[in-house]
Formats: C-alpha cells, structure tokens, sequence
C-alpha cells in the first residue's frame, strides 16, 4: 500500500505499486507513456511491481510473456526483432547508482538464435571529484552468439560493434564475476574471472598482425589490467593460425593446458607451463614463453615490439612423416616447404624434440647468431624421395626413393638431415641399404640436396634401378642391354641443387664378388 496522512500529498507516498496485464499491445504504451526507446510492435501478458519511497520510483520489476517484439533503441541502429521472450526484468535504486537485473529470461531471435535464459545483474555507480565511476557484473549462461547480435543493435559504440564482427564469438559463458572503475569502454581498473564452455573466436589479420582464433574450447579465466590466467581445454576442436601455416586451421582432438599473461606498460609477455596436444599427426606437450620486443627508438608505438621473442619448446610421442610439411610455418620459404611435402610421403616418428628460440624477426634462424630452431626424431618406415618429381625437369625419368627407413630426423638451422641406418633402395628392390645419409644445406636459400648411401643386393635389381632413372643418361645409357647376376655391395653419392636437378653429380663403386657379366 501507498502510505500517507494525505492522498494528494504524492511526495509522502511509500510502498509498492502492482498492475496485472493479461494482455497487453506495447505498440499503444506510446500514446500513455514517453518511452525511451522505439517499440514498434509487440503484444502478450505482464505483471509489474513498482517501489515508492518518499513519492520517488526506487525500483521496479516486470514478468513478461511476449510475442512478436521489434524494437529499436536508436535511430541509427537495425531493430531488435524477437519472436518470443520471457522472464524478469528489474531496476533498484542503489546507494550511489542504480542496479539492472534479468532473472529467467529466455527469448528466441528473428535470425533463429535462442537466449538460454541466462541471468544477469549489472550494477552501476556514479563517481565525483573523488572517486572514479564504477561497476560490477555478475552473470550466467550467457550465450554469446546471441549477445553479439543483439548488442550490434544497441548503441554501444562503433569500436565494440567492430569487435563484435570481428571476434564472432559463440559458446556459453556459464558464469563470470566482473568489477571496474572509470568508464565501461576504457576502464583504470578491471578484473573478471569465470567460465565459458564451447568458445569460439574467430581468426584475424590485419595490418597491425594476426590473432589465432579457436573453435570447441573451455575456459576458466581470471583476468585484470595487469594481465591474468587461464585453464584452457580443448575436445574435438581446432585451432585457426593465420599467416602461421599453409592452411591455418588445425584440428585437435584434446588439448590441456594452462596460459598466463602479464602486461606492464608497453611490454607484454605470455607463458604456457605445460600444453598438451593430440590430433590424428601427432601427440605431445610443449612450452612456450613470448615477450615483445624493445621498442625501436624513435619509432612510432609497436614497431619492434612485434612479431616478439619466443622461446618454444616441446616434445612429440608421436608424429606422421607424411604430415610433417603441414606444420612448416611461412615463414620457410615455399620451395622448402614443397619439397618437405613430395620428398616425405610417409613413415611415423617417435621422442621428437624440438626448439625455437630467438626473436621472430630473424626466424627462421638460419645461423646460431640469429637464435637455435632445431627438430630431431627417431624415424621408423619412412619414404624418402630425395628427389621428388615436383623438382624434376619435363619427362624425367625418376630416382629411386629409398623406403622402409629407419634412423634419425633432424632439422639444424638451415640444415635438414635423415641418417639411415637401415632401408631399401627403390620400389620392390632387394637392394637393402646398411648406411646413409640424406642432407639439405641451405634450406631458405639456395638449397642443395646431397646423399651418400652404402648398400647390398642382387646386381639385377641394380640394373633396374640405373636404367630406369635419370643415371641411364648420365652412364650414355651404357648398361641398357647388360645383364649381371650374383651380388654385390655399392656405394653411392648423389648432389644437386633443388632448382636445378638437371645439374646433379653422381659418383659411386661396385665391389663385384664372382658374379657373371
């Protein structure tokens, strides 16, 4: 009830107004009220608590049931169009501010997007020559789809629709505890910490550089102005590296694993203790550290700062051969990366190590100067094609891939090297390699290909193997109608560049023991 000595004495009124609506048309609101915000259509029940204290609206709480609601909050703006909603909505006076509340609600959008009924309160306190404004936030299940559409129809500003465009964002925060002070879009202060499950954040590039973006993952986060934590777990999602890799998005099948961040000033810098990672190429935990650079003086903000240094490394359980040049960055020149990719068509790898360490700037560390970039691995049933056709000339003949190898991956600065220390020569030979060895020098610039093999077998498959690749020509084709029987043991050295194959060397000796010519 309304209590006062005098009805008309309205400034004395305290206590609750309450109104019942079974059906209600929003539409007409506007002829009895001055609304602040457009509503152009919208029809369904509401019940309406309003507080009075001292003849003041103090608070008000409304339940609704709702259809067909279209409503624009500024002229400038698309309208929000919602074909159902439901729930509480309420506002209460606060001392210093006022405090805004959603209880319940659930609404379905024009577009088919569902709110889940997600709750929320969001407190707001005015500031004085004292003390800054301030705000506190404290929400669960919010669908973030659902919140980027609608919030592209509020006026938050140009630069939070941009985000929100941008950024893309989908999943479900379950819950999040937020406080600030200053204004909401460029707060002195903030901390928030909470939960969302299934996030997605889409990639970007732009001149200023490219952010990852990520699909399937969650995340508790604790964040501040000073930087922040978060537990990042990953089932049957993927990761989207732009100007990373050849195809930026990677797919992961678990990923564990817990980032910390850290901002003073300009200089930001990122640490991941312990990250865990399986996908159908490989398995394996890795660490990461990464700073910015030092600011160039007398450079304008950022330049030197990025792309920063790092210090990454890892080990891998398991690794596919043929999915190696996958994972080569961009920042390898193509014709390495291609080469990788047809010289590597199979095989498994086993206790990979790997480091790179340096500023990103001089990646990919050609020289130990520049900073270490190093990857070895034992290797089981690899296919080697030192020479693939893709670096041929026009109607070569091929040179003989050495398969079933077993021995030793590495990658050294700008060298990359595969010991054997058993293999065969050639497809269906009996020419069983007991030692050799394959290297690329220069791999960013100027490639070579060079290899030193010893082996055994039957001088027929010899024979097959020289007249049918490119040492035919270089012997003038002068074992074409020879035949040999017994075996033998070979050696065999082989260089050429990767740009120009035509050019290669081939030296090598036959130690014959009693064979028949």
């Amino acid at each position: 009830p309304l209590l006062s000595r005098n009805v008309g004495l309205w400034r004395e009124w305290q206590g609750q107004l309450y109104a019942n609506f079974a059906q209600v048309d929003l539409a007409q609101l506007r002829r009895y009220a001055d609304l602040p915000v457009d509503v152009a259509q919208g029809s369904g029940a509401m019940r309406a608590w309003v507080d009075v204290t001292r003849g003041a609206l103090t608070g008000a709480t409304a339940d609704l049931a709702l259809n067909g609601v279209n409503v624009k909050v500024d002229p400038k703006l698309e309208p929000l169009t919602l074909q159902q909603v439901a729930g509480r909505l309420g506002v209460r006076v606060v001392e210093g501010g006022m405090e805004y509340s959603t209880l319940g609600l659930q609404f379905d959008t024009g577009d088919g997007l569902h709110w889940p009924g997600g709750n929320v309160r969001v407190s707001l306190f005015d500031g004085d020559r004292r003390i800054l404004a301030r705000g506190e936030l404290v929400a669960d299940r919010l669908d973030l789809a659902a919140m980027a559409q609608i919030a592209n129809r509020l006026p938050l500003g140009e630069a939070v629709h941009t985000a929100l465009t941008e950024l893309a964002p989908k999943g479900l925060v379950e819950q999040v505890q937020a406080s600030w002070q200053g204004p909401p879009e460029q707060p002195t202060q903030f901390a928030v910490k909470g939960r969302a499950t299934q996030l997605e954040l889409a990639a970007q590039t732009d001149g200023a550089g490219a952010r990852p973006g990520f699909k399937g993952a969650d995340i508790d986060f604790d964040v501040n102005q000073s930087g922040g934590k978060a537990m990042v777990a990953v089932q049957g999602g993927s990761i989207d590296f732009p100007g990373v890799f050849d195809d930026p998005v990677i797919a992961v099948d678990q990923l564990a694993g817990e980032v910390q961040w850290k901002r003073d000033a300009a200089q930001i810098s990122v640490t991941v203790p312990s990250l865990r990672f399986s996908n159908a190429d490989a398995q394996g935990e890795l660490q990461v550290k990464w700073q910015t650079g030092a600011v160039v003086a007398g450079s304008t903000e950022g330049v030197g700062r990025f792309p920063g240094a790092l210090d990454l490394q890892g080990t891998l359980s398991r690794a596919e051969g043929a999915r190696v040049y996958r994972y080569l960055p961009l920042a390898l020149h193509r014709d390495v990366r291609d080469y990788v990719r047809d010289a590597v068509t199979g095989g498994t790898a086993s206790g990979v190590k790997f480091k790179v360490k340096g500023n990103l700037q001089d990646f990919p560390f050609a020289t130990a100067k520049q900073g270490d970039f190093r990857i070895s691995a034992n290797v089981k049933d690899v296919a080697f094609t030192y020479a693939p056709a893709s670096v041929l000339p026009k109607d070569s003949l091929p040179w003989p891939a050495l398969t079933q190898l077993t021995g030793e991956f590495l990658i050294d600065h700008d060298v990359l090297q595969i010991k054997a220390t058993r293999a065969i020569l050639g497809q269906g030979t009996a020419l069983r390699i007991s030692k050799a060895e394959g290297v690329v020098n220069k791999l960013y610039d100027g490639a070579t290909v060079s290899v030193n093999a010893e082996f055994q077998g039957p001088m027929e498959d010899t024979l097959s193997v020289v007249n049918g690749s490119p040492l035919s020509g270089y012997m003038g084709k002068a074992l074409a109608h020879a035949s040999f029987t017994g075996p033998a043991d070979y050696r065999l050295k082989l260089g050429f560049p990767i740009a120009a194959v035509a050019r290669a060397t081939v030296q090598g000796s036959i130690t014959l023991a009693g064979n028949d010519l």
